[in-house]
């Protein structure tokens, strides 16, 4: 929530008008945006090892391993994203990573659900 308080800097064409290529400066409320996304990001990446050892104690080793992957994939996407490239051979894919750890959420809750019921 905290990231969406705080406003990313346009660039790279994306938002309306923005100029193509990085930001030259990045703004206070950039720097809050950047940061927020990190702890979230860290803290969904830690999500998912906890989530998995707690499943495969549970004898759920399919979502366990899928936790795990999931977990593998979204944190080589963050890197790649932090790297501070544009390149749409690292954008695309954390594109891709966070419907991944969407979808993976979206699993693990019904999962959660269910077994509560």
């Amino acid at each position: 929530m905290a990231a969406g308080v705080f406003r990313a800097d346009p660039a790279d064409g994306f938002g309306p008008g923005a100029p193509a290529g990085k930001a030259v400066h990045v703004s206070w409320h950039g720097d809050g945006h950047l940061i927020a996304a990190s702890i979230g990001f860290i803290a969904v990446i830690a999500a998912c090892f906890v989530v998995a050892r707690y499943l495969s104690r549970a004898g759920r080793r399919g979502l366990a391993i899928y936790s795990r992957i999931t977990g593998v994939a979204f944190l080589a996407a963050f890197a790649g994203v932090t790297s501070g490239s544009s390149s749409p051979a690292i954008v695309l894919p954390f594109y891709a990573a966070v419907t991944a750890i969407f979808t993976w959420l979206a699993i693990v809750c019904v999962h959660l659900y269910r077994r509560a019921a």
